[in-house]
């Protein structure tokens, strides 16, 4: 028995024949997509320009030596146009902003894609170079932190002199902002409070995102209360004569860079770095690298 021309066909009912004219459209709309279509010469030419921009841009920025702008402008230009070339700059800036590890990485990959470079010892020996740094560090890590942890200890025992040679000496081996709010604390602790005032601004101006800054800033609050309150007694004792600047509450103290034993403290490290330049100064501009081998027959 055939069916009646008013009921649908099973065919018709289950709409099945629908899916292949629906999906249809779309496979064709996304099968460029899915074959990884290649631009257009005009658009591959856009990129290069763009590249080259870029490129152009963190040359100017490294000769400044904004070394932070500088990566900017070459990671850019390598998302652009990926020329194995962008990797040196790349590492380049790396070094020189002081990341010996992403530098090395950089630069392997530079090589790596270049095998037969002629410039591949040169770059081989930069990865020596920042491998013995990393190592240098590491060590400079582990004294600094030797230093730190004996500094604590002294400090918990209210051996404050002891704590803060050690802290001192911690900060001279590597200047890292927490050891400038230990500075703080034990100076604040030795009633130096105008020391310890210094040594917490200079912690957040190194360290400006701090979870700490706000306990911080009610230290240099608290010290400045502190400071009028000694110099008061020191007036009435007869051990000074009265400085209004100190008591003005918005007195700020010498700038810490105007006080000798803030140089005393930084003498050391201040030659370490200056050394550190000297031994980095041989062709470190990468001259001829990405202009000769990348960018000068685009």
């Amino acid at each position: 028995m055939s069916p009646s021309p008013t009921t649908p066909s099973p065919f018709l009912r289950s709409r099945r024949w629908l899916l292949p004219l629906l999906v249809m459209p779309l496979l064709v709309a996304y099968a460029p997509a899915a074959r990884g279509a290649p631009t257009t010469q005009e658009e591959d030419a856009t990129l290069r320009r763009a590249a080259k921009r870029e490129f152009a841009e963190g040359k100017k920025r490294f000769a400044l030596r904004q070394f932070r702008r500088a990566l900017h402008h070459f990671s850019k230009a390598y998302e652009l146009v990926p020329l194995s070339g962008f990797l040196f700059n790349i590492g380049q800036c790396h070094r020189f902003l002081g990341d010996c590890k992403k530098a090395v990485f950089f630069y392997s990959g530079f090589v790596r894609e270049n095998p037969g470079t002629p410039d591949a010892a040169f770059v081989k020996k930069l990865i020596a170079r920042c491998k013995v740094q990393q190592a240098q560090r590491r060590k400079e890590r582990d004294k600094a932190n030797t230093l730190y942890e004996e500094g604590r200890r002294a400090f918990t025992l209210q051996q404050y002199d002891t704590a803060l040679a050690k802290f001192q000496a911690a900060y001279q081996v590597i200047p890292l902002p927490g050891y400038l709010y230990q500075l703080a604390e034990t100076h604040r602790m030795r009633k130096a409070y105008a020391k310890a005032i210094h040594f917490y601004q200079a912690y957040l101006r190194q360290h400006p995102g701090s979870p700490r800054a706000k306990k911080v800033k009610a230290l240099i609050a608290q010290s400045r209360r502190l400071l009028v309150e000694q110099h008061k007694r020191d007036v009435a004792a007869g051990r000074t004569t009265l400085d209004p600047r100190i008591l003005h509450p918005g007195h700020t103290p010498r700038p810490v860079y105007k006080r000798w034993w803030f140089w005393t403290l930084l003498a050391t490290g201040v030659a370490a770095a200056v050394g550190l330049g000297v031994g980095l100064g041989t062709r470190d501009d990468g001259s001829g690298l990405p202009d000769a081998t990348h960018v000068a027959h685009w």
